[in-house]
């Protein structure tokens, strides 16, 4: 099933030393801490590229 762009923030919560990361419509998922923060970079560098003009690459879903 396709969606489109989710227009509502993800939330995060440590759980027994876990990030879980919960969206609107359901998703969930665990991380460690390392991945969580390296996440997060990741997407403050997207926003940062997509705020400046620049082409932002998308990964297909697949």
């Amino acid at each position: 099933m396709t969606h489109g762009p989710i227009d509502e923030p993800l939330t995060a919560e440590l759980l027994e030393g876990e990030v879980v990361v919960t969206e609107p419509n359901g998703f969930n998922g665990s991380l460690t801490m390392d991945a969580a923060r390296r996440s997060a970079e990741n997407l403050l560098r997207a926003v940062e590229q997509a705020e400046s003009g620049q082409d932002v690459y998308q990964k297909p879903l697949g």
